[in-house]
């Protein structure tokens, strides 16, 4: 078993709280809430290839949100840690592996396992490099000491945590709302009566 540890510097420095970093990667997790989930789940529409993952606080037992970059082979959905098991929803899934997983209009439970056999991996890492992954795939391989390189990367797959989601009929946690629908109408309300001010 390769231990490596991650560097984390400077492109994959972990974002501490409080910092604008923590702040930034929260962003999506707004714009799902505002009813954008569909365009965030979907490339074809413009958005990035993202879902958003509810796991358990595994001190509070409360619904944690998370927007991930995931990447689709067969029947499931995969996703890599930026952060290794550093990451609290790595830390939230290792404690309850139960979750709920929401792409576009679709959501559903799931129980997060990690990837370990070869040829599954293998399969999903084919499909990272097919659709070339995220902005994040390259300094992520590379923090690891890995190449930009399929063979590379399954090579040294331990260093990885890779996790896929297995549906299972059991509820899981509350999933993330779109209770922020309503900005879109506040705004239209604002340029309608800016270009009615302008008007008159």
């Amino acid at each position: 078993m390769n231990n490596k540890q991650q560097d984390t510097s400077p492109s994959m420095t972990y974002p501490s709280k409080g910092t604008f970093n923590r702040l930034f990667f929260k962003t999506p997790l707004f714009l799902w809430r505002t009813g954008m989930g569909p365009l965030l789940s979907h490339p074809a529409l413009g958005g990035s290839r993202m879902l958003a993952l509810t796991t358990r606080g595994r001190k509070s037992g409360q619904p944690r949100h998370t927007m991930l970059s995931y990447a689709p082979a067969g029947s499931k959905d995969y996703v890599c840690s930026g952060w290794g098991k550093r990451s609290d929803w790595v830390k939230n899934m290792l404690a309850d592996p139960l979750v709920t997983v929401q792409v576009g209009q679709k959501t559903y439970s799931a129980r997060a396992y990690r990837v370990t056999d070869l040829e599954e991996f293998t399969t999903v890492a084919e499909g990272m490099f097919l659709t070339g992954g995220d902005a994040h795939f390259e300094p992520w391989l590379a923090s690891y000491g890995i190449d930009h390189d399929l063979e590379d990367m399954i090579a040294k797959r331990d260093r990885l945590q890779v996790f896929g989601f297995e549906p299972v009929e059991e509820p899981g946690p509350s999933p993330l709302p779109a209770d922020l629908r309503w900005i879109w109408l506040l705004l239209a309300s604002l340029i309608l009566t800016i270009v009615g001010a302008l008007i008159i």
